[in-house]
């Protein structure tokens, strides 16, 4: 039978066959199932899901029909308009009515192929102020890291607030030195909020791959004493706890335990200075 002899079905099939006869390390599957009918979709299925297994291949796997997926997909993602709307699991999306969506993109493996795959990361930006995109496009800006880090530093003068606390909070794992100055600047933000993630963000050094060049100290110091909000003040004086002993922050921790009466930023005071005095003892062993 010539290739022209076949139907759109055993033509599919076909083309699936011959992108799998080259053992491919990633598999594009895009309605690869379309002409099929559904016991064929079923097995085709479970092929790619045994040599998922037997090979290692990573499959991005697109389809209109959320229903197909059910026990397939390890990750989804819905998109609209080019966007990514929402992220879970297979089982996670099956109830939720997409009317109106365009694909669904499921991926296997590894969130490093969904993150090289997106690539334009100022898109993501707007969706931090949404009720509905904020937590797929932080998951994606979070795992691009250094590559997306230009446009979460934009983000940060954004006039929305919610894009410059999502943007400021982004930074406690991916800041470097030229985040210094702009995350600073969030410390003396309008709104608490964003000001508690900057305090977060700059008093958690363990969680960057190099320690800002900046005096944290004095900068926790002035806002558990001075900050406005109550929050603001219990987040800067727990994270005087996690820094290298310093005599400024425990003379600091000792005038708020004198001082206040706030139970939660006494509690914090008081295991910070704990810390301190823990870490103190140790230089002196």
């Amino acid at each position: 039978m010539e290739i022209n002899e076949c139907s759109g079905g055993q033509k599919q099939r076909i083309a699936v066959a011959r992108a799998l006869s080259m053992s491919p390390e990633l598999l594009v599957a895009d309605e690869i199932t379309s002409a099929l009918d559904p016991s064929t979709e079923h097995e085709l299925q479970q092929l790619l899901l045994s040599l998922k297994q037997s090979e290692g291949m990573t499959i991005l796997y697109i389809t209109h029909r959320l229903e197909t997926i059910a026990g397939f997909a390890d990750r989804v993602a819905v998109m609209k308009d080019g966007v990514i709307q929402e992220t879970g699991t297979g089982n996670n999306l099956q109830t939720p009515p997409y009317k109106g969506f365009e694909l669904i993109y499921i991926i296997r493996l590894t969130i490093i192929l969904w993150r090289d795959l997106m690539g334009d990361y100022k898109r993501y930006i707007p969706l931090l102020a949404t009720k509905e995109g904020w937590q797929a496009a932080y998951a994606i800006l979070d795992h691009a890291g250094k590559l997306a880090l230009d446009d979460i530093l934009e983000g940060l003068e954004n006039q929305n607030w919610k894009i410059r606390k999502w943007c400021t909070a982004l930074l406690d794992h991916n800041a470097d030195q030229r985040s210094i100055d702009p995350l600073v600047a969030r410390l003396t933000d309008s709104y608490a909020d964003v000001r508690r993630h900057a305090v977060h963000s700059i008093g958690c050094q363990s969680c960057k791959d190099e320690s800002l060049c900046m005096d944290i100290i004095a900068l926790l110091i002035e806002r558990a004493m001075k900050d406005t909000s109550i929050a603001v003040r219990r987040s800067a004086v727990h994270m005087l706890g996690n820094q290298p002993y310093d005599i400024r922050a425990s003379e600091a921790l000792e005038y708020i335990l004198n001082k206040e009466k706030d139970r939660k930023l006494l509690f914090n005071a008081m295991w910070s200075l704990k810390q301190q005095k823990t870490r103190l003892l140790g230089q002196t062993l």
